[in-house]
């Protein structure tokens, strides 16, 4: 789910949104086989001409640069501090089972993603593996039209790390974390950790700063480590990651990271580390639409499509934002195999939603007058995972029918708006292009795009409960 908050709200937590949104250590680069240090370079062009033919499969050119990479291994994701109990079923389970659909073949699908792949940032490395992981799964599910829809995407500055203890990176000693820091260019130390102390010899050490000290009451003490021969300093405190452009003329790099961070960097201290800071100039990058067809019995059938995004933020395995909708996606390709033979079935697996819905609208943009006409329903499952309530969102003539529907099957699904809220989704690009589209979702989840939204959090029954709807609902709305 693509989620602003509004304006009050983002004041309170701007240290969350600056540290959580700008980072993670290339988190896609802590999931991903390796990680690419990029020497710092001028930005490239970051505007891209989209051609404007109907074609599915597209191609753009993107510059590319000389990297070098040191191999990280995957992370395992971390429980969240913050369980959360499987929705109730009640005498909806039988109805919502007898559709075929299994939570608990999505939900092994869910750990196959969010473990063996991980983050999965729209441009990256990790989408790409999605991608090819998509593609195996449908091609074993007997789907032979498997395409990819590229499309061209403006990549952000990067600023990112991981630190990690001993002389090699391991499974076990790597911790990633949200970096902000001062110099633009990529750096690569070995040093021990230590924590600021006044008369603390600081010779040739990583030095992490603690408090709540202003950034310019914390200047001192950056002064002063430089002074002692630090060979960087790690700012931990709720008002550091800010504005770290005022270190830029230090000597040496200043990095912030949040005060969650801190503990793990405590723990660590006295211990010999390498500390890892990528740099990459803003620039273009693809990304991948996955789409999968069975055709219908002619050329002009009608058409169905089942969807939702797989791409990620950078800071989080994202299980229930979007693994959710992935993996039902999947399964619902599975189950639907053979059904509804009058129709054109397409399963689409979204990238850059998190952008701001660019694969989706990318996609929407490419269909002629003549395929919108075709395209009976699309249905978005997006973070169905965890929440209080189960909502639709979207076509008023269609989210009424799939409430009307699930509510008399027992299960409690509500018509919501996500007018205000700042979040929005993939089946907008369909309903203003005159398309009907229902996205299917929970609301709200308080680890949204945040490193709890883990899959110990969401239950087979949570995903049986999306896919089992989505198909109520194009049952109820074809009389099938």
């Amino acid at each position: 789910m693509k989620y602003s908050m509004p304006l009050l709200q983002r004041s309170r937590i701007a240290l969350l949104i600056a540290v959580v949104l700008f980072g993670l250590a290339l988190l896609s680069g802590c999931n991903d086989s390796s990680v690419t240090l990029v020497p710092a370079t001028a930005a490239v062009s970051t505007t891209a001409t989209v051609p404007a033919t109907a074609a599915v499969s597209t191609t753009a050119t993107i510059p590319t640069t000389a990297a070098r990479t040191i191999t990280i291994p995957a992370i395992t994701p971390v429980p969240s501090p913050a369980p959360v109990t499987a929705p109730p079923l009640g005498s909806a389970e039988g109805i919502l089972k007898a559709t075929g659909f299994s939570g608990e073949d999505a939900h092994a699908l869910l750990n196959e993603l969010t473990q063996q792949i991980g983050t999965r940032v729209v441009g990256s490395p990790n989408e790409q593996k999605t991608a090819d992981w998509l593609e195996k799964n449908y091609k074993a599910f007997g789907y032979t039209q498997v395409e990819r829809q590229e499309f061209p995407v403006t990549q952000g500055e990067i600023r990112n790390g991981i630190i990690f203890t001993g002389s090699e990176p391991t499974q076990e000693n790597v911790k990633g974390f949200g970096f902000l820091f001062s110099k633009p260019k990529s750096i690569e130390l070995k040093a021990t950790l230590a924590v600021y102390a006044v008369g603390a010899d600081l010779k040739g050490k990583i030095v992490v700063l603690v408090g709540n000290d202003s950034l310019e009451q914390l200047k001192p003490k950056v002064e002063a480590t430089v002074k002692a021969g630090g060979v960087a300093v790690i700012i931990a405190s709720p008002t550091g990651p800010l504005n770290l452009k005022i270190f830029e003329a230090n000597e040496i790099p200043v990095i912030g990271v949040a005060t969650d961070q801190l503990q793990e960097l405590q723990r660590i201290a006295g211990q010999a580390v390498t500390l890892v800071a990528t740099y990459q100039a803003a620039g273009m990058s693809l990304g991948h639409n996955v789409i999968t067809t069975r055709p219908g019995p002619k050329p002009t059938a009608p058409v169905l499509i089942f969807g939702g995004h797989y791409d990620s933020v950078a800071n989080t395995v994202a299980a229930s934002d979007n693994g959710s909708g992935t993996v039902i996606t999947l399964e619902l390709a599975k189950v639907l195999f053979k059904k509804f033979p009058e129709y054109e079935l397409r399963f689409i697996n979204f990238s850059g939603e998190e952008i701001g819905m660019v694969g989706s609208n990318y996609y929407a943009s490419k269909l002629t007058a003549e395929e919108k006409k075709r395209i009976t329903a699309f249905i978005n499952v997006d973070s169905v995972g965890v929440g209080d309530r189960f909502v639709a969102i979207g076509n008023p003539e269609l989210v009424k029918l799939s409430v009307g529907v699930a509510n008399q099957n027992g299960i409690k699904l509500e018509a919501f708006d996500l007018s205000g809220t700042g979040a929005s989704s993939d089946h907008e690009a369909f309903t203003k292009n005159g398309i009907k589209a229902v996205m299917l979702g929970r609301w709200i989840d308080p680890q949204l795009h945040r490193p709890g939204d883990t899959p110990d959090r969401v239950y087979p029954e949570a995903l049986l409960l999306g896919g089992g709807t989505a198909i109520l609902t194009v049952e109820r709305l074809i009389g099938d």
